[in-house]
């Protein structure tokens, strides 16, 4: 499967006449510059006015019909099918930090089935990191903390997670509607390694201790049910929204930033000008495998938190969160 890199082309470079004309002849009839390395396809989109909608939506059905096409069902819900032409095989799209904004090509996608990389998966993968950096920051040990996660899916990666949450904080509880499905990681972490957590979905009561609080896959109306305290900080990886409580003035960490080693083909094809840079190492390292071996790949690209983004007191923050221990 293939990664459908989409960037907009380099007008700085275009000083000559004969490349103007070729530009403007490539933007008349919407032509792609079209590059196959590996598992990427990098495609340069003639787009030089973003403020014209009709051509936007013109270039992004171009793109989607170039590299997708889709099927209407009887009851007209469409779905996307990978289409086999010039070998073609793409299953996730990375925009560029300028194509990202434009909606009329987010929107032309969005009718697809194909995942438009937005850092949150790699997110949820880096939560050991980022606990870290909070407790490096406020320089409190881990190990003084009680964690709370908000959670519903138990499958194999959130089992796995709970464990290594588990072994290094003071407390662990968990907060489910599905309190029944996470009795068998309570008995195992017990009988184990003799560590006991706490499964509830007491919304009054069952982050009242908390001073971090992980939200896995709550959504905004389920998570606004619960009383929880301002100098709580949460983490929020919840791939489809992020969080804003109705009440709660403290700390929402729903971003980040992050240095790792030179991947070369990046650096090959310029692609760190264009895209941003945990986007494209998103693109890199995603894939379906076990918690261990994505862990592991981090530790050998020497991944590391440079940022924490988010919201405090409503508010977004766009500097790094270094004056957490003042906010919490």
């Amino acid at each position: 499967m293939q990664t459908l890199y989409l960037k907009e082309y380099n007008l700085e470079n275009k000083q000559s006449f004969i490349e103007k004309i070729a530009f403007l002849y490539k933007r008349l009839f919407c032509v792609f510059d079209i590059k196959e390395i590996e598992n990427m396809v990098i495609c340069s989109v003639p787009i030089d006015n973003y403020e014209n909608i009709k051509y936007l939506k013109r270039v992004s059905k171009k793109i989607c019909k170039k590299f997708f096409k889709i099927k209407q069902k009887i009851e007209k819900n469409v779905i996307s099918i990978p289409r086999r032409k010039n070998e073609y095989i793409v299953n996730k799209v990375l925009l560029s930090n300028k194509l990202k904004e434009t909606d009329a090509l987010t929107d032309e996608l969005k009718k697809y089935k194909i995942d438009i990389l937005n850092g949150k998966w790699l997110f949820k993968y880096l939560i050991i990191d980022i606990l870290d950096y909070i407790s490096n920051v406020q320089n409190i040990s881990l190990e003084t903390k009680n964690i709370a996660i908000l959670i519903n899916d138990n499958c194999k990666i959130n089992m796995n997670y709970i464990i290594l949450i588990a072994k290094r904080a003071k407390r662990l509880s968990i907060v489910t509607k599905n309190i029944s499905k996470f009795r068998f990681i309570e008995e195992k972490l017990y009988n184990d390694y003799g560590i006991a957590i706490e499964i509830s979905n007491n919304r009054r009561k069952s982050l009242a201790n908390t001073d971090l609080i992980i939200n896995i896959d709550f959504d905004q109306e389920t998570i606004n049910k619960y009383r929880i305290k301002n100098e709580v900080i949460v983490i929020d990886t919840n791939e489809k929204n992020d969080i804003n409580f109705k009440t709660y003035k403290g700390v929402i960490i729903n971003d980040f930033e992050i240095e790792y080693k030179k991947i070369s083909y990046f650096e090959e094809n310029n692609l760190c000008k264009y895209f941003d840079k945990k986007l494209l190492y998103e693109s890199y390292i995603y894939r379906k495998d076990n918690l261990y071996n994505i862990l592991n790949q981090l530790e050998q690209d020497k991944v590391k938190i440079t940022k924490l983004l988010g919201n405090y007191n409503n508010k977004i923050i766009t500097k790094t969160l270094d004056k957490i221990e003042k906010l919490s």
